[in-house]
């Protein structure tokens, strides 16, 4: 069912996660409760404590579709990898939606927000900081520096963006130690990937992105010229 719904998408020039769109209202329903809740309490306003309620309230109906099509992007975009960040978002997401019943119930007969009350809209505003932290790395990963002075410049910054956006998280550029993936500084003047032990060739590159060893995502959404750019900013470190 999800590779329907993206490839739909997709006929519409819209490839990017369907997530990161909808997690904000979670995010900020929970932050305005907080806020909410943090001014009920000092100036003990009954309105903002309706408010800082019904925040909370959207915030737990909002967690049900923001979860499902975050285990679609999961799905398409990392091909179900069990990598570190996922299992950690899993974890905060089910503690997210324990503490917003909790807010919810703990709240429902109370007339004036209590310092318990506020407390738990700060574990609940805590927990979506920490989910928004792993979300980010997941879809943008981590920028790579390129050098100023490349052979087809122009080639090896469109493979740094991809690798950005794609493998930045899983794999360092400025080292060779295993991140979660092993590292690739210098890995076109080895003769072999170390884990795959396929010789360092552009066809490996793109065996290892369409029909991936071991435990790594597929990405076959890539084209030719895509793999090309990759190539070429793998060469260049």
């Amino acid at each position: 069912m999800f590779q329907y719904i993206y490839s739909i998408l997709a006929e519409f020039g819209y490839h990017h996660p369907l997530h990161p769109a909808f997690v904000h209202l979670t995010i900020g329903m929970v932050v305005g409760a907080f806020i909410f809740g943090f001014i009920a309490w000092i100036l003990q306003k009954k309105s903002m404590t309706q408010t800082a309620r019904h925040c909370i309230g959207l915030a737990l109906i909002s967690v049900i579709p923001t979860a499902f099509l975050g285990y679609g992007d999961w799905q398409h975009f990392l091909g179900g990898a069990w990598i570190v960040p996922i299992r950690w978002k899993l974890i905060l997401t089910a503690a997210l939606f324990a503490v917003l019943i909790i807010a919810c119930l703990s709240g429902k007969k109370l007339e004036k927000i209590s310092f318990g009350q506020l407390f738990i809209y700060l574990i609940g505003l805590l927990i979506v900081v920490v989910i928004g932290y792993f979300g980010a790395e997941l879809v943008h990963g981590k920028r790579v520096a390129v050098s100023e002075k490349q052979p087809n410049e122009e080639l090896v910054l469109k493979g740094a963006e991809i690798f950005s956006k794609n493998c930045s998280f899983c794999h360092a550029t400025d080292t060779t130690a295993t991140k979660i993936g092993p590292g690739f500084k210098g890995i076109f003047r080895q003769d072999k990937f170390e884990v795959s032990q396929w010789p360092v060739t552009r066809q490996s590159v793109e065996k290892q992105l369409k029909t991936p060893f071991g435990n790594m995502p597929a990405f076959e959404k890539f084209d030719d010229k895509e793999i090309d750019a990759l190539v070429a900013y793998l060469k260049s470190l």
